[in-house]
């Protein structure tokens, strides 16, 4: 996942579960979830090649952070700009979608309470 699409489901989560101020605090989990991400990215690629599992593009371990600042310079706007838009409007849907009323069954909504078989967890 990149770190651009990391806010949009911390926005959605965090807005459909804050019960006070849901769109400001899904704002902030989304723009700290894309940050880290951000910044994963730039420690991975500067480092990249320390980690035998995650090298990419180096073979040798070294630390060249000169490589990995380009794409932290393209990402970080993009992170912090269309992506927290689009986290807030994910906010504002999951809040509304949080506050519609349940439906009902067919039956008129009773509750129905289901036991275990004696013997039975």
């Amino acid at each position: 996942m990149s770190p651009d699409r990391a806010a949009d489901p911390t926005a959605a989560v965090t807005g459909s579960v804050t019960p006070r101020l849901p769109v400001p605090a899904a704002a902030v989990a989304a723009g700290t979830a894309g940050l880290a991400g951000v910044t994963a990215a730039f420690l991975l690629l500067s480092a990249d090649g320390c980690v035998s599992v995650l090298a990419t593009l180096g073979t040798t371990c070294a630390w060249l952070p000169g490589g990995a600042w380009p794409l932290t310079e393209l990402l970080l706007p993009l992170v912090l700009g269309l992506a927290l838009f689009v986290s807030v409007f994910m906010a504002v849907v999951a809040t509304a979608v949080r506050r519609l009323p349940c439906r009902r069954g067919r039956h008129g909504g009773t509750a129905v309470t289901v036991r275990a078989a004696p013997g039975r967890r």
